[in-house]
């Protein structure tokens, strides 16, 4: 007797249970788990490459401030050759009237703004490295970064210049034009602050014209003031960065 339609609908899902209850699947096997691989370690080599920058930054700087000695040194011998050669005069001319060569400049100390010019003047062309920085002031900002430009310096560098202003006073000689000065203007607004108007001239160039601020200080002198700017561009042409 074949069964019924009816009881087959519920025997082939009995028996379909029934086959995957005595016969579990078989279970996956786990995944192999992927190997941690070590990252290298690239400090090293990056703080390596990081000190032949830095390396390359000091030796950059030192050519600098070689170049900048030795045209110190070269103005001392061109001065010297040309005091040889002065022809004595008569009158006693100024930076006022009519101008002076640069072998005809003198420390005249600072006692006035005239003289403090002139001083400046012969401190660029001789060279004397103490006459200059103390010929020179900074205000506060100018400080800092006068300060901030020594402290980037190599250790040995430091030791021969000794303080920030003997540094700023090496560029400023080296920005000394030699050949003859004349003051061309003089704007005075308060009893410590004037604007002097310089023009330098020569057989080969075109006229130079230059305006120097000085400012007098607590016992009198008259300085010339640096502003903040000129540092800046003299660390940029060491290569170094200021904040």
């Amino acid at each position: 007797m074949r069964p019924s339609f009816t009881k087959l609908l519920w025997i082939l899902p009995l028996a379909t249970a029934a086959f995957f209850l005595f016969h579990p699947q078989p279970k996956a096997e786990p995944s192999a788990e992927k190997p941690i691989v070590a990252k290298p370690d690239l400090s090293k080599h990056v703080a390596e490459s990081q000190d032949r920058v830095d390396q390359a930054a000091i030796a950059s700087l030192r050519v600098e401030i070689s170049e900048l000695e030795q045209r110190l040194h070269a103005r001392e011998q061109l001065l010297n050759q040309r005091s040889q050669h002065r022809q004595p005069k008569l009158d006693s001319p100024t930076l006022a009237r009519p101008g002076l060569t640069p072998d005809q400049w003198s420390n005249k100390s600072h006692t006035t703004p005239n003289h403090s010019i002139e001083t400046l003047l012969w401190a660029g062309a001789s060279g004397d490295l103490d006459t200059m920085a103390n010929s020179l002031a900074l205000d506060k900002t100018g400080s800092i970064l006068a300060q901030e430009l020594f402290d980037r310096l190599p250790p040995d560098i430091q030791a021969q210049y000794n303080t920030p202003n003997r540094i700023i006073a090496l560029n400023t000689i080296d920005q000394i034009p030699l050949s003859e000065a004349k003051i061309i203007s003089q704007l005075t607004d308060s009893e410590d602050h004037t604007t002097i108007g310089l023009q330098f001239s020569s057989n080969v160039d075109s006229p130079k014209f230059v305006k120097l601020e000085l400012n007098k200080d607590k016992s009198g002198d008259w300085k010339i003031a640096i502003p903040a700017a000129v540092i800046l561009n003299y660390a940029n042409s060491l290569g170094i960065e200021l904040d």
